[in-house]
């Protein structure tokens, strides 16, 4: 299952952290509460980014607003596009001030599974190699893609002195969605 993750210490002196959080549990789905209970947490550890590698076609008022307060707070909510092809909107990716990421594929061009409708913003390789339990998997989809834009924004951070925004600003300009 893919978690909920965020990045402590932006601009610490410190590196940065994951802080994993699971909306999940042991299921293969998870419901909007648990997604909003995730991020009231990462919110309350001082996380900014928060990577949302998640997503469908359910809208929420209630996550809207959470989101759209926090985002008036300055945090910075980096979520995947969707793996299905077309211009539907995806949330929590669609709502205003997400930073929706969309997948290349390995010729640099939209992967042919990943949804780039008019609410994306920037495009990540959509393939990522992981370790898990002492085995290579290679994974596919609009997730990694934000998990890289979610790291390099956090790299920017650290190295710069920037803040979250700053940092997805100029990411936007370097690794926009294709038109």
């Amino acid at each position: 299952s893919i978690m909920l993750e965020t990045v402590l210490g932006s601009m610490a002196a410190n590196p940065s952290m994951i802080l994993p959080v699971d909306v999940y549990g042991s299921g293969e789905s998870t419901t909007t509460y648990d997604v909003m209970e995730g991020i009231v947490s990462a919110i309350n550890k001082g996380a900014n980014p928060i990577n949302l590698s998640l997503g469908g076609t359910g809208n929420s008022a209630m996550l809207e607003s959470l989101i759209e307060q926090a985002v008036g707070k300055g945090i910075v909510f980096v979520a995947a596009s969707g793996n299905t092809p077309g211009t539907e909107p995806t949330y929590p990716a669609a709502y205003p001030g997400v930073l929706a990421v969309t997948a290349s594929g390995p010729n640099g061009q939209l992967a042919a599974y990943a949804d780039n409708g008019g609410f994306v913003r920037a495009m990540e390789p959509g393939t990522a190699m992981i370790i898990w339990n002492g085995q290579e998997w290679i994974i596919q989809g609009t997730s990694p893609a934000t998990a890289t834009m979610t790291g390099s924004i956090t790299a920017l951070e650290n190295q710069y002195h920037l803040t979250a925004q700053q940092a997805a600003a100029r990411l936007i300009l370097i690794h926009p969605a294709p038109r």
